[in-house]
């Protein structure tokens, strides 16, 4: 077991976050203890979030995808169907530099 902590910092003194979830979906994630693991994660991690942050998630696989743009977490049900809507790759994977270009939208448009 491993079992990490960090400092608690309360949530009203907390600042705003504006996070980009890059997802690799490629057939390496194909596993019931990574891709689905991942998601859970990230559904948690979106629970936690408070109003004023903000998600974009973008995919990669054999090309990088946008699935949600930057995204006020006062749409966490719209945020978390899309964690869940990221699939595996069904595919030839090759990352691309593309998803860099997406991670820059994702983070300029708001939701």
């Amino acid at each position: 077991r491993i079992g990490l902590k960090a400092k608690e910092i309360a949530n009203d003194c907390r600042k705003s976050s504006n996070l980009v979830f890059l997802v690799d979906v490629s057939s390496s994630m194909d596993c019931d203890n990574k891709l689905p693991l991942l998601q859970d994660s990230l559904k948690m991690l979106v629970q936690n979030l408070g109003e004023n942050d903000k998600v974009a998630i973008v995919v990669y696989a054999g090309a990088a995808g946008l699935v949600l743009p930057s995204t006020n977490c006062n749409y966490k049900q719209l945020i978390i169907d899309s964690i869940e809507k990221a699939q595996k790759s069904k595919g030839k994977d090759h990352y691309r530099q593309e998803f860099i270009e997406l991670v820059k939208k994702a983070k300029a448009i708001d939701h």
